[in-house]
């Protein structure tokens, strides 16, 4: 049977994902005033406390510009700001940052053995 495909502008049609941009400025101990000031500086044209507040929100989505310089005036990168929640402390990217290269070196290879036990129990659940 054929896939059926998406109306034209279905994708853009969808709400917003919150992004964790107010938990990252609250982190940082900054105003929506302040961040937007840094932002307008970082892109040399208006970014205002109004239009973080909406792309905080939701309500308005946020260009890949704005993005990393929004990152680099929260100084992280502009994944984190769509994926992780700096008050999360017990989230695994959280952990990760506070270790060191051999025991993420560690950590990486005990993932790949739990991936594999994975696989093989899926493999034998198939058969």
């Amino acid at each position: 049977m054929a896939r059926k495909k998406a109306p034209p502008g279905a994708l853009l049609k969808r709400p917003l994902k919150r992004p964790y941009i107010a938990e990252w400025r609250a982190a940082r101990n900054l105003s929506q005033e302040t961040l937007a000031g840094r932002v307008e500086e970082l892109l040399g044209t208006s970014f205002t406390a109004t239009t973080l507040s909406r792309i905080e929100n939701a309500k308005s989505p946020y260009s890949q510009r704005q993005l990393e310089a929004l990152a680099e005036a929260l100084r992280c990168a502009p994944a984190d700001l769509i994926m992780r929640d700096p008050t999360k402390t017990d989230a695994p990217w959280s952990i990760w940052e506070k270790l060191e290269p051999a025991q993420r070196d560690q950590a990486l290879s005990y993932l790949r053995f739990l991936s594999e036990q994975a696989a093989d129990k899926k493999d034998d659940a198939a058969a």
